[in-house]
C-alpha cells in the first residue's frame, strides 16, 4: 500500500532565463540545464568517431534579439560513468540561420539549410572521462570555441548548429559502441540516480530506487501539479526499511564504514523519513512513497533528493544496506520544446533521424543540452 508523504520543500535553485543584457556571456539550452542533469542521455554528438548532428534551436531558447556567438559546450552524462576520456578528430562545426520551423525540421540534412552555413570550427574535440557519479550536473567540459564569432539574428529565423566528425566507426558484434554519452533533455522535469549502490559483506543488495508518476514518469509529468512517486524495489523477500527525502545532497557523502556498514554511504541530507510498506510485485516487492507537488510557480526547478535503506542483520555489523540515491528536478508541465536534433552515425550521410523518445503520434522530442558562449541581446 502506498504511503502518502506531505512535506514542504524549499526552492533549491532556479535557472536564469535568457535575458536582454549584453553583458551576459553564457546561456544554457534548455535554461534548466544550468540547474541540474537532464532526464535523457544520447550518444551524439561526440560519442562516435564518425557522425553528423544538426540542432535546430528556436530563438526563445537563446535571446530575443540575437547574439554574437563564440563557442558551444556540451557535457558528459552522469549515466555513463565510469567513462574514459577520448578525443574526437576531424570535427567541423557550421552555424547558420534557418527558416525551417521546428515542426518542419527535416530528416534530410540539406533541407534544414536555408542559407549558406559558416564554418566556425575545425579540429579535434576532447571529451573528459569520469569515475564518479556526483549529484548535480557535470561541468560544460566538452568545449568547442570558435576562432571567429558568428552573429545570430533572431529575426532571421532559428539557429542551425551542424556538427560532423569525419571518422570511421569500428564495427562491433552488436554495432559500434559509443565512446561517451552526453547529457540530454526533453521538456518537463528530470530524475536520475547518482552516487553508488551500497553493498553487503554476506548478502546481495538488490534494493533499487526509481522515480515515476501515475501517468508513466515521462519528464513532462515530473512537474508542478502532479504526484511524483519514489518507488523502492526488492527482488529478494522484503525486509524492514525506510525512505528519506530532502532538498539537498551532501557535498561529501557520509561513509558508514565507521559504524559497521562498509561499502554503504549516505548521499542526501534527510528532512523527512518514512517506513517502507512493501507490496508484492511480479518479480519481488515494491514500496511507493508518493509526493504531491503543489502548482506553485515558486517550486519550479526545485531539487529533491531521495535514498532508501533496508535493515538486514546478516548484511554487516550495523545490519544496514542503502541504495543508489535519486535526484529529481520539478519542471514546468507546459514547457515548450525549443530544439530539434537530427542524428546520423555516418558523417557522409544525407539524412538522419530526429531524436524522439515517444512515437510519431505522441512525440517526445529531446536533444543534447548545451551552453552557448557569447554576447546576448
Amino acid at each position: 500500500m502506498a504511503r502518502s508523504l506531505t512535506c514542504s520543500f524549499a526552492l533549491a535553485g532556479v535557472a536564469s532565463l535568457p535575458g536582454a543584457l549584453v553583458s551576459q556571456t553564457q546561456i544554457a539550452v534548455p535554461a534548466q540545464a544550468a540547474v541540474a542533469e537532464g532526464h535523457q542521455t544520447l550518444a551524439l554528438p561526440f560519442g562516435y568517431a564518425g557522425f553528423r548532428t544538426q540542432l535546430v534551436v528556436d530563438p526563445a531558447a537563446i535571446s530575443p534579439g540575437g547574439a554574437v556567438l563564440n563557442g558551444i559546450r556540451f557535457r558528459v552524462d552522469r549515466y555513463g560513468a565510469p567513462s574514459t576520456a577520448s578525443v574526437v578528430q576531424n570535427v567541423t562545426v557550421r552555424l547558420s540561420h534557418t527558416t525551417r520551423t521546428l515542426a518542419l525540421v527535416s530528416t534530410t540534412f540539406a533541407n534544414n539549410e536555408t542559407e549558406t552555413p559558416v564554418i566556425v570550427y575545425q579540429g579535434s574535440v576532447s571529451v573528459p572521462g569520469y569515475s564518479d557519479r556526483p549529484a548535480g550536473a557535470r561541468p560544460w567540459a566538452i568545449e568547442v570555441l570558435f576562432p571567429t564569432p558568428f552573429v545570430y539574428t533572431a529575426a532571421q529565423g532559428r539557429l542551425l548548429i551542424d556538427i560532423e566528425a569525419a571518422g570511421t566507426n569500428p564495427p562491433g558484434p552488436g554495432g559500434t559502441v559509443p565512446t561517451c554519452f552526453v547529457d540530454a533533455a526533453e521538456p518537463g522535469g528530470s530524475a536520475g540516480n547518482f552516487g553508488e549502490q551500497g553493498g553487503g559483506a554476506t548478502v546481495a543488495n538488490d534494493l533499487r530506487l526509481r522515480v515515476t508518476t501515475s501517468t508513466g514518469g515521462s519528464p513532462i509529468t515530473l512537474s508542478l501539479g502532479n504526484t511524483v512517486d519514489f518507488v523502492s524495489t526488492l527482488i529478494l523477500p522484503p525486509r524492514p526499511g525506510v525512505f528519506a527525502i530532502g532538498t539537498s545532497a551532501l557535498a561529501t557523502p557520509v561513509d558508514l564504514t565507521a559504524i559497521g556498514a562498509p561499502h554503504n554511504s549516505l548521499f542526501i541530507a534527510p528532512e523527512v523519513i518514512v517506513p517502507l510498506n512493501w507490496s508484492p510485485s511480479l518479480i519481488g516487492s515494491f514500496a511507493s512513497v508518493p509526493l504531491a507537488v503543489p502548482s506553485n510557480p515558486a517550486l519550479l526547478d526545485a531539487l529533491l533528493y531521495g535514498q532508501s535503506a533496508i535493515f538486514d542483520p546478516t548484511a554487516n555489523q550495523l545490519g544496514l544496506l542503502v541504495c543508489e540515491p535519486v535526484e529529481v528536478r520539478i519542471g514546468d508541465p507546459n514547457e515548450p520544446s525549443l530544439v530539434r536534433q537530427v542524428d546520423a552515425t555516418d558523417f557522409a550521410a544525407t539524412a538522419g533521424a530526429i531524436v524522439n523518445f515517444g512515437s510519431f503520434s505522441a512525440p517526445r522530442y529531446a536533444a543534447a543540452v548545451f551552453q552557448l558562449d557569447g554576447i546576448f541581446y
